[in-house]
């Protein structure tokens, strides 16, 4: 089973509630924010093209199809614009309770999430206005996954660093049904923001250079 849900959000209107958007493709329904979730588009900063998204409190879903079993990788974005006492988080959760795997700026770290609830940082004092992209390998037959991030512009040449590797998942077992982006009330223009959901990478794979061969001519 793939991954198939996709938004770079650059078919929204500049300054547009997120709520209601059905931009992308892939998806099993559109983007509902819940309030006081204030999730905007925003040209005031992007991971790829010029928009992203932007919040400073509650959340905003989007229902995927659900992801039943096999492996799954998606990649996808984050950036926090200043540090908070508070989080912000990515969450793939399932259908009961809500759980699953997740990436969180908390503070000033960056933190993934695991069995029994438990936040675990990898990236200690993250630089503010860094977009840092995530690649997120789910085993849903095993219910774990591995993590990686890296910093590279959209574009560059692929690089990842290792976060996490047969993470086991927050909760039970259960269907991956919604992509689920949200945050405490961080305050006026705490800011974090959210770009490029996407099953491909956003970067360039190194081409492997092939030895050339010289013909020898024997004779007879």
């Amino acid at each position: 089973m793939a991954w198939t849900a996709e938004d770079t959000f650059e078919s929204y209107s500049d300054g547009a509630s997120l709520n209601g958007g059905s931009g992308g493709s892939g998806w099993n329904g559109n983007w509902s924010v819940f309030a006081p979730h204030n999730a905007t588009v925003t040209t005031a900063s992007a991971f790829q093209g010029s928009k992203s998204v932007r919040t400073t409190s509650g959340s905003t879903k989007r229902a995927i199809s659900a992801i039943s079993s096999g492996m799954v990788t998606l990649y996808f974005s984050l950036m926090s614009e200043t540090t908070h006492s508070g989080h912000t988080q990515f969450w793939i959760v399932d259908s009961s309770l809500g759980k699953g795997a997740a990436v969180s700026t908390a503070g000033s770290n960056i933190q993934y999430v695991q069995s029994g609830g438990i936040w675990t940082t990898f990236v200690s004092g993250y630089t503010t206005g860094q977009w840092y992209t995530f690649k997120m390998v789910i085993n849903r037959d095993a219910w774990t996954y591995d993590l990686y991030y890296s910093t590279v512009a959209h574009g560059g040449s692929e690089s990842w660093t290792t976060a996490a590797t047969g993470t086991a998942m927050y909760g039970t077992a259960a269907d991956l049904v919604t992509v689920d982006f949200t945050s405490d009330n961080l305050g006026s223009g705490k800011y974090r923001y959210m770009d490029n959901i996407s099953p491909t990478s956003p970067y360039v794979t190194a081409a492997t250079s092939v030895p050339s061969l010289t013909l020898l001519n024997c004779g007879a």
